[in-house]
């Protein structure tokens, strides 16, 4: 039942990221639920289980757009490492904490992809894009963080399944 609530969790999270429109005046950054899902998953399950988590939503974040697959679940898996090396020095279940990290997800995600795109030369993106873009996936972030934390939270509290904050 655990594997299907993530299973579940990632189907949604990607359809919204799909069907919500970009935001023109942030540069036009997808909306971030798939890394504010993978920062949940960092956050409340053990190290092997939420880079799982992150390579699929990696491949389905990448699916969803016209790069390369894999670019995606790299900068996602190195979002994971990083969260769970230094989550223990932060107050995992405050919204504060939802904010900043769900900012610096979604911009490092996006500026990680921009820059192994660029450096494998897919896409030619100019940096002045690609820094508007950063910057309108960190504000985007900040507003889901807390929201995509509480709904996934909830979610499992509803299907029965109590998560401890693995160590």
């Amino acid at each position: 039942m655990k594997v299907v609530s993530i299973a579940i969790l990632l189907v949604v999270a990607g359809l919204l990221q799909a069907l919500l429109p970009a935001p023109a005046r942030l540069g036009q950054p997808a909306w971030p639920i798939l890394p504010t899902l993978v920062l949940y998953f960092a956050c409340t399950r053990e190290r092997p289980m939420a880079l799982a988590v992150a390579m699929t939503a990696g491949v389905v974040q990448d699916a969803l757009g016209l790069g390369p697959l894999g670019y995606s679940a790299a900068a996602l898996a190195t979002l994971v490492i990083a969260i769970r090396r230094y989550r223990g020095e932060v107050f995992e279940s405050e919204a504060l904490t939802h904010m900043v990290l769900g900012a610096v997800s979604a911009a490092s995600v996006t500026l990680l992809t921009g820059l192994l795109l660029r450096a494998n030369s897919h896409i030619e993106v100019p940096w002045g894009t690609m820094l508007v873009k950063t910057a309108g996936s960190a504000v985007l972030g900040a507003v889901l963080g807390p929201s995509v934390y509480w709904a996934a939270n909830r979610f499992e509290q509803f299907l029965g399944l109590h998560w401890e904050v693995a160590p």
